[in-house]
Formats: C-alpha cells, structure tokens, sequence
C-alpha cells in the first residue's frame, strides 16, 4: 500500500488515443512520470515550443460543458475525469502530453484513466506531500443550485442531482474517500450524460461533436438509448460526484480535507467555489506530517508560502 505521507509518481509513461467529446478531434494522450513537486503538468506537443500548462485553480478559464485550463499560449479542455483518475489513484506528479486540445473522452467515464494509470503502476517518491485543508465552510448559490465546502480530516461528498424527467428524478448518493478501489468500483465507471434535444442543440452549436452512445449515456423522452442501457441504477448522480473529485483535484494535492455537499452541481458551480476559497486565505491551509521549507515547493498559486498549521482540523 503506498504511504500516504509521500508524493508519488508513475512507474513508467502510457500512450492511448481517443477523441475529444467537443471537438470531434482524435488525440494522442501520453502520460509521464515526473520528478517530486511538479504536479500534473499538461504540454501541448502540437503547438510551437510545446507549452506547458501546470494544473492550479488560476489556469481554470471555462467551466460550462467543461472544465476548460488556460495558461499563456496553452489551453486545455475536458480535463475533468483524468484528473478524477489521478486524484482518487495519489497521483501526485505527472507529465500529460497533448497533440491536441481536448483531453480524450474514450467511454465518458474516468474508467479508462484508471486502467491506464493501474498499467503503469505508481511509485513512491522521497519528498512529503502536501494536503489541502479547509479551514471553514464556504457555500455558493445559482438560482436553485448550491455547493457547500466544510473543514473535515479526510474528503467525503454528498451529492444530489434533481431533474424533472422520470428516469432520473431525484437522486443522492455519499461517498467516502478512503480507498482508491472504492472509486474504481462504484464511481469511475459512470458516464457522462445527455438528453436527445441538449444533444441535437449542442450539435448545431458545433459542440459534443465527437459525442455518440459509444461515449455519453443519452436519454430521449421516455428510455435510455444505449442498447446497453445503464451500468448503474443512479449512474446520473455517480457522475456528477465524478466531476466533483476531477474539479476539486485541480486545488493542487491528492490529499484533500474536506466535507463536500452538492445539489443539482455542475462544472461553473464547481469552480465558482474553487475561486472564492482560495481567494480568502483564512479559508484553507497546507499541511504535511514531515515539513522543510527548503526543500518542499508548494503549490505556485500561493506566492507566499507559510509554515502550515499542523494542528487538527
């Protein structure tokens, strides 16, 4: 079992193609271990110079259809379930090269990250990570949509999603991050969804170009299209929980102690908090059980590092 305490790494790089569910587009995706304190790094391998993108809360531009990274002359999009993968597998360091735009969709979970990511195993790195702490609850409201964020000493989600349709209706489900294997059975797997008339839209809007019932559950008025139908009674609610852990795997650390609470949640709501938390600095803190300030780099999107307290939450 890897030690928490330490960050960590792949064993060796993975290569998968796929395309982009927006843009239609095949991509060559390569994953690549890196060096302790890089974090996950995307490079753009198609563009002059091949820029590069560190994943932080700042980089965050777009958050409609998406979760859309901006830095410089690099931009990223629908990078929502790999980070989820990395994340719920302590992923810490990692080089994500593109040859395009758009992350890969492959089946619209985050099932083939984590397969990929399993593949090439993971290593243990020498230097202590960091966990992200909230120090106090933070909650956002959109008309009849809110998230709430809470100190607590591990993560947990409660997510609700509501739509009026009979298939879906009201859901909730609680989730409890405690093991990777956890994830890879009950929330990895579910795909991202759809209805026929929001497809059809999309469409003529040049959008989900490359969506199709190889890569989204689409629903009509009355029945799921796909010949297979669901992989879960409550696949709808599972993942929007997903997109929970791959927008709030962009705050920086693998350990994240918080008590998230969702209703009707979505990728804008997602980082509407995501900016309002780490714009107040009394609202969340580093901590780490072995703590150097020489040797340690935090996170770039606090330019003044502090020592963290190592109080209990």
């Amino acid at each position: 079992m890897i030690n928490t305490s330490y960050q960590t790494t792949l064993r060796r790089s993975t290569q998968a193609k796929g395309i982009g569910l927006h843009s239609g587009i095949e991509v060559t995706m390569e994953i690549q271990p890196a060096c302790a304190n890089t974090g996950i790094v995307f490079v753009r391998t198609d563009l002059p110079k091949r820029p590069e993108l560190r994943v932080n809360p700042q980089t965050i531009v777009d958050a409609m259809q998406c979760t859309c990274l901006a830095s410089g002359d690099i931009k990223i999009s629908t990078v929502e379930h790999l980070m989820a993968a990395l994340f719920a597998l302590g992923v810490d360091n990692a080089v994500v090269a593109l040859d395009g735009e758009e992350v890969p969709i492959f089946d619209g979970s985050a099932l083939a990250f984590v397969n990929l990511i399993q593949h090439c195993g993971i290593r243990l790195l020498s230097s202590p990570r960091l966990g992200f702490h909230v120090l106090k609850t933070i909650k956002i409201v959109h008309q009849d949509r809110w998230i709430k964020i809470s100190p607590a000493r591990s993560l947990s989600i409660d997510c609700t999603v509501h739509f009026d349709h009979p298939l879906i209706a009201k859901q909730r489900l609680r989730y409890f991050h405690r093991d990777k294997g956890e994830f890879q059975r009950s929330i990895a797997p579910a795909r991202t969804f759809g209805f026929l008339e929001e497809v059809e839209k999309l469409h003529h809007a040049n959008l989900a170009r490359g969506g199709s019932l190889q890569n989204a559950v689409v629903i009509s008025n009355d029945r799921i299209l796909n010949p297979d139908g669901l992989r879960f009674s409550d696949e709808f609610v599972r993942h929007k929980l997903l997109d929970i852990v791959g927008d709030f795997a962009l705050l920086g650390s693998t350990s994240l102690a918080a008590s998230i609470t969702a209703y009707k949640p979505g990728h804008r709501l997602h980082g509407m908090l995501i900016q309002k938390l780490i714009q107040d600095p009394e609202a969340w803190t580093w901590k780490a059980e072995e703590y150097d300030q020489k040797t340690i780099e935090l996170p770039i999107f606090r330019p003044e590092p502090r020592t963290p307290n190592l109080q209990r939450v």
